[in-house]
């Protein structure tokens, strides 16, 4: 990351790069007080199915809204948000692949550390 500021709720935002040099993403992360949150629930709507990983997919390659809860959409627990993502929450889903990490059984605190989050007022890692 290249600047930390602190927010005025005490948390702290981070700016930095990610890609290669011919083609990189500007990605604000904000870490702060975080909320609980069920891996896979990409769009929020209380349920893990298909139209997470499409949501994902707008959001990644078309004009689609951002997820309000990063760490939620981040269903391999990477730390980075990408078609990885929605084609391991796919093989979970169709194929009998492994189930998302946790918080996966229930809604919950992350159990890894990392730079994403669930950030309580809603806002969360951003790619400009």
């Amino acid at each position: 990351f290249r600047a930390a500021v602190e927010s005025a709720d005490g948390g702290f935002v981070l700016v930095g790069t990610s890609g290669s040099r011919a083609s990189s993403n500007v990605v604000i992360v904000k870490l702060g007080a975080e909320r609980p949150f069920a891996r896979g629930d990409a769009n929020q709507d209380g349920n893990r199915d298909i139209s997470d990983a499409l949501f994902l997919l707008n959001w990644l390659f078309g004009d689609g809204a951002r997820p309000q809860c990063a760490d939620a959409a981040d269903m391999n627990d990477d730390s980075v948000l990408d078609i990885s993502d929605a084609v391991f929450f796919l093989q979970y889903s169709f194929l009998g692949g492994p189930n998302l990490p946790e918080p996966f059984a229930e809604i919950a605190m992350d159990p890894t550390p990392d730079l994403i989050g669930c950030i309580a007022d809603g806002d969360s890692t951003v790619r400009l």
